[in-house]
């Protein structure tokens, strides 16, 4: 018989090794990113520019800053037209915002809305044009009038020359030559200088009963002067003859006493013998 086959073992099929498990390690938390801080907001001058104590060309220049030059911004202006900046001192000033170029975050810039009004300034007043003085009413004042005293010259308590002299002066008070000087009375018209008795002088004689009056005219006839009192040969007003010690030719305990003797012609002193002097001045 044929040899019965003996039956082969199975021949187990290699298994892998087996991993022995090692615990897992946790996972680590990724730890959150803390944010880069963005940079101070600044402003840098792109020319140079003036720094002002307000948002405002009113208010008035108190730095400059050359072109490249920067500052820290501190604060804006409501309008966002002008930055506030801070110098290393820690002065601040106002700049304004289209002539610089801002970086950082400008967006936090704080709005400063406390602010002083720009001070008032003093508007120069237009120079004062010189006003020409106005035009005098008249060309020649009357400066005086007086009887020349007792003892001067040729007056005496009972006698004495009988003239008018009319002197005319320029407004320094000089002697003036070549003007025309009228006797309303007589209507006599003489020129002063041209008579021969001094400069600026011109000369009448006097009258009983009135005339006597004096003013100065141009060529056209037309009064230029104040005009004189009368003075005529009668007895001058009581001023005129007090002040040039008349009321001393006979005792007079005062001026009244004297007006009395010679209003009732109770004393007749020099009379129709009196020198008045008459003085006009020009006015300009």
């Amino acid at each position: 018989l044929p040899p019965t086959p003996t039956p082969l073992e199975p021949t187990a099929t290699p298994q892998a090794p087996t991993a022995t498990a090692t615990p897992e390690e946790p996972t680590p938390t990724p730890e959150p990113e803390t944010p880069t801080p963005l940079p101070t907001p600044a402003i840098v001058a792109n020319t140079g520019i003036n720094v002002r104590s307000g948002p405002g060309t009113a208010y008035p220049v108190v730095a400059a800053l050359d072109a490249g030059q920067s500052a820290d911004i501190v604060g804006r202006s409501q309008n966002s037209a002008w930055w506030q900046i801070t110098f290393a001192d820690g002065a601040v000033g106002w700049v304004f915002a289209d002539i610089v170029d801002a970086a950082g975050n400008t967006a936090a810039v704080t709005v400063i809305s406390d602010i002083s009004p720009p001070p008032a300034t003093n508007t120069p007043s237009a120079p004062a044009v010189p006003t020409a003085a106005p035009k005098p009413a008249v060309d020649y004042a009357l400066k005086s009038v007086r009887l020349r005293n007792v003892g001067e010259h040729a007056q005496k308590c009972d006698g004495g020359d009988h003239n008018i002299f009319v002197y005319v002066e320029d407004a320094a008070g000089n002697r003036l030559n070549g003007v025309r000087v009228h006797e309303i009375f007589t209507n006599d018209v003489f020129v002063s200088g041209d008579q021969g008795k001094g400069n600026g002088v011109a000369q009448y004689d006097i009258y009983r009963g009135g005339g006597g009056q004096i003013d100065i005219i141009d060529d056209a006839g037309n009064r230029i002067s104040e005009v004189s009192r009368s003075m005529s040969a009668d007895w001058p007003p009581i001023d005129l003859m007090y002040a040039a010690g008349y009321c001393n030719c006979k005792p007079h305990a005062d001026e009244a006493s004297c007006q009395a003797d010679l209003e009732s012609k109770r004393y007749f002193f020099a009379v129709g013998h009196y020198v008045y002097e008459v003085v006009f001045q020009r006015t300009y």
